[in-house]
């Protein structure tokens, strides 16, 4: 399984410690699958 997957951090917000970010899933047989939810928390394992 290949998944193009695009994550855009958009905003960072020092005073609060929160963000924004986009993430985009190229294929739409993902759309709806939780994909998002799962790559927002490996993410997150990984970089903060």
């Amino acid at each position: 399984m290949v998944l193009m997957i695009n994550w855009l951090i958009a905003q960072i917000n020092e005073i609060n410690l929160s963000r924004e970010c986009f993430i985009f899933i190229g294929d739409k047989i993902y759309h709806g699958k939780c994909v998002v939810t799962w790559v927002t928390k490996e993410i997150t394992k990984l970089g903060f």
